[in-house]
């Protein structure tokens, strides 16, 4: 019997031609990867105001090119490494504070700039410096929507990055 089946299996395998037997060994090869392949394995871990974060509120995500994640809440700018916090606020005392608490929008362009957007401003992080610089602000661009020299800048609410390299921004 066992010959027997050996010989018709031989005969079998000798008729089918070599494409359709690889594709009948691809397919159970898939269907086993497929049934012993492991499933992702995600962990999330809540950030709390314990853990540094200046704030619950967090409006805007980002990661620049070094790996860091740039957080925009209600209460400013927070920089995470994967372990600590640094926040960046607004202060009437620093001039290189960030122009306003209240940020909707952090982004990371492809040269690795951080802008921050929100209320009544934009600004750009200083890497060397360590920083934010005012780019834009209600006190020196005014609410004249008849100036065509004048940007209004109410709310930042979207930058964008063309092809180019150009940002945009969006907002009201």
């Amino acid at each position: 019997m066992g010959n027997t089946f050996l010989r018709y299996f031989k005969i079998i395998v000798k008729s089918v031609s070599g494409s359709i037997l690889r594709g009948f060994f691809l397919a159970v090869f898939f269907v086993f990867s497929y049934t012993f392949a492991q499933k992702p394995n995600f962990n999330f871990r809540q950030i709390t105001l314990a853990d540094g974060i200046n704030c619950r509120t967090v409006r805007s995500v980002c990661q620049d090119k070094d790996g860091y994640i740039w957080i925009g809440s209600s209460f400013g700018v927070n920089r995470f490494n994967g372990k600590d916090f640094i926040s960046y606020s607004s202060s009437k005392e620093d001039s290189f504070s960030l122009s306003f608490n209240n940020v909707w929008k952090v982004f990371c362009d492809i040269r690795n700039n951080i802008w921050a957007g929100g209320l009544s401003g934009i600004d750009l992080y200083d890497h060397e410096h360590d920083r934010f610089v005012k780019i834009m602000d209600d006190t020196v661009h005014p609410n004249n929507l008849n100036n065509p020299n004048c940007v209004y800048n109410r709310l930042t609410l979207a930058f964008f990055e063309d092809h180019a390299g150009s940002v945009w921004m969006g907002g009201w």
